[in-house]
């Protein structure tokens, strides 16, 4: 496999190619989740960058690295964001820490269509951000707090610095969710988030 660093037009026929077999079935989300080298954003669509460099005959790695210099935007993984997370953690500070709130309640399935309409990977991947997500990060959120007494989930580490930003200063974590809400958010969704 070669690292020639292709052009604009040969990763575009890249992204036209995979589109054509995503769509026709020949790719499935196990492909995509196998994915150690992330996804390039385009038009607002994912693109895995290792099936794109298939399609290119190029090393994943080095093409991961000429399109972060040629301006795309990489996502290294599928993993939560700051945002997504705060966004979630309002939805806590809404019902209360001690309520577990579960993926059938519409604030949670809400928060789902809200987090899929707003990530580039929701096409690759059907249960992405989905209310079972949504709901296990509440549940990684709740049981982050140093005031949690009984067994943890594995959030992780952005999790815990979001639960304990969110103990020092709730109002801070709440108040950059609703900037994140007011920024990206369409108001009728909006409006049934903030209701909540």
């Amino acid at each position: 496999m070669t690292t020639h660093r292709p052009s604009r037009d040969q990763v575009l026929d890249a992204f036209f190619e995979f589109d054509k077999r995503f769509y026709a079935g020949q790719i499935t989300d196990e492909e995509t989740r196998k994915n150690p080298h992330g996804f390039v954003v385009f038009d607002g669509r994912g693109y895995p960058i290792r099936e794109t460099a298939k399609f290119i005959a190029t090393d994943p790695t080095a093409l991961a690295e000429h399109l972060m210099r040629s301006g795309f935007r990489v996502i290294p993984d599928r993993n939560w964001t700051e945002a997504e997370i705060s966004l979630v953690c309002m939805l806590l500070h809404e019902a209360g820490w001690e309520r577990t709130l579960r993926a059938a309640e519409e604030p949670v399935r809400t928060m789902s269509e809200l987090l899929r309409s707003r990530s580039p990977l929701q096409r690759l991947f059907s249960n992405h951000r989905s209310p079972d997500s949504v709901h296990r990060k509440l549940e990684d959120l709740r049981t982050a707090r140093k005031e949690y007494a009984t067994k943890r989930t594995k959030g992780g580490d952005l999790t815990r610095t979001v639960a304990r930003r969110y103990e020092s200063d709730p109002n801070a974590v709440v108040d950059a969710a609703h900037r994140t809400l007011l920024d990206e958010v369409p108001s009728p969704v909006r409006r049934v988030l903030l209701a909540s």
